[in-house]
């Protein structure tokens, strides 16, 4: 049994700055972005997003509830796989250099989903990139 892909696309992303905010009282992490606007996540979950923040980009700890997350000039292919037989959720991040991450649980790949969606690329980078490289060689 072959896993679903739920969401396949890259996002071509030139700025993004995020600010993560530890709430004590409902002990979850409020992010807040320009772009995507606020987003909770709990403690273990902003655990995981941070270790792949810290490959994509520059993670600033500005005192002990509060970080600031900034990814510039990256483009992240991300697809979002279920595995029916283990009825688990996955999402699969590579970068422009090959390295994979991942993150597993539903509400999780939701958040990280949504942060990266606002930067998606309708069209194939492949594809794109085939056609202008063919394009050249015509001119030349």
């Amino acid at each position: 049994m072959t896993d679903e892909i739920i969401h396949n696309f890259y996002a071509n992303i030139n700025y993004l700055e995020i600010s993560a905010t530890y709430d004590s009282k409902n002990k979850r992490y409020s992010l807040s972005s320009k772009t995507v606007g606020n987003l909770n996540v709990g403690v273990k979950g902003f655990e995981k997003l941070l270790s792949i923040f810290e490959k994509i980009g520059r993670v600033g700890k500005i005192n002990d509830k509060t970080y600031k997350i900034i990814i510039k000039n990256k483009i992240l292919s991300l697809k979002h796989l279920y595995s029916k037989k283990n009825k688990t959720h996955t999402l699969e991040i590579l970068d422009e250099y090959n390295n994979l991450m991942k993150l597993s649980g539903k509400k999780l790949i939701n958040v990280a989903l949504q942060l990266f969606k606002t930067f998606k690329i309708n069209e194939n980078i492949e594809n794109s990139l085939n056609v202008k490289t063919t394009e050249m060689i015509f001119k030349l």
